[in-house]
């Protein structure tokens, strides 16, 4: 257990995947020297994932590496990664989302037991975030056609309510944050001062934008299937988006009709309904 001695207030943002996890991260680590002159520390993503989820991956405690980080804090500290819900690759290989959360989240949060610990978390529309979570799978693994990822995953059966509830057997309700990522253009500042606890002016990153693959990126990587293997695709993925990025002229990789799309958004709004009622000590940012 992290000492509890020194007055901290900690922030654990879990994503999740594919909700600008990269682009809250990215900004935070642009202004870390600004931040830490607030009282605020930041742990870049490279370093949390080195000295924190990695260990926890591997099944070693968080807790020493935490006492240091804690020590070395001032008033605030901010850690963030979505691979602490588990990575792209395991998340779809299951009909449900984010099943195995409570492997990496439980021994993070009982290492900040006694700790005035806040958990944020963005939920996004089942339409838009399984497409996204399939561009990001292939970016990384070897290539798998959209068929074959969605057999495995069954869009139809994914809900966030029972994610909320695993994650609610780990952290109390009032503890919990969420807010939608479908507003997140709107609710940017209140994401920010949910996290820094406070507005600041922050400088924007100069991180590259990673965005989604066009439908044509995807569709052109599915026909070298038979004359390429998955790894040989994948390879090709950088390539192929600098052709025919995603934009105006090649809109992003939408694999739902548009029937099924409304079915899916109309399920995902009536599922934050259910965890509203259900959960409602949780906050949510926006109201």
């Amino acid at each position: 257990m992290a000492d509890i001695s020194k007055p901290l207030r900690i922030v654990l943002h879990l994503g999740a995947h594919k909700t600008a996890t990269t682009y809250i991260q990215d900004k935070l680590a642009a202004n870390v020297d600004r931040l830490a002159g607030h009282g605020i520390t930041y742990l870049p993503l490279a370093a949390m994932r080195q000295q924190l989820t990695g260990p926890i991956a591997r099944g070693e405690s968080p807790g020493e590496a935490l006492r240091a980080l804690i020590a070395a804090s001032g008033d605030r500290l901010v850690l963030s990664d979505e691979n602490l819900l588990r990575p792209p690759r395991q998340i779809v290989r299951k009909p449900a989302l984010y099943t195995s959360l409570a492997e990496r989240v439980r021994p993070m949060v009982a290492a900040l037991q006694g700790r005035d610990l806040t958990v944020a978390m963005a939920l996004r529309s089942y339409d838009e975030m399984l497409p996204s979570l399939y561009c990001e799978l292939i970016r990384h693994r070897p290539f798998v056609r959209w068929e074959t990822t969605a057999a495995a995953l069954r869009p139809e059966a994914v809900s966030w309510r029972p994610v909320i509830e695993r994650l609610l057997s780990i952290v109390p309700e009032e503890s919990l944050v969420l807010w939608d990522f479908g507003r997140f253009g709107e609710l940017e500042p209140q994401v920010f001062e949910l996290l820094l606890g406070r507005r600041l002016d922050l400088a924007g990153s100069d991180a590259p934008v990673r965005e989604s693959l066009s439908g044509k990126a995807v569709a052109a990587l599915a026909a070298l299937e038979g004359t390429l293997d998955g790894e040989e695709i994948r390879r090709l993925v950088p390539a192929v988006t600098r052709i025919l990025p995603r934009g105006d002229r090649y809109p992003a990789f939408q694999p739902f009709d548009p029937a099924t799309r409304a079915t899916l958004k109309a399920r995902y709004l009536a599922d934050l309904e259910e965890i509203r009622r259900g959960f409602p000590r949780v906050r949510w940012l926006g109201g």
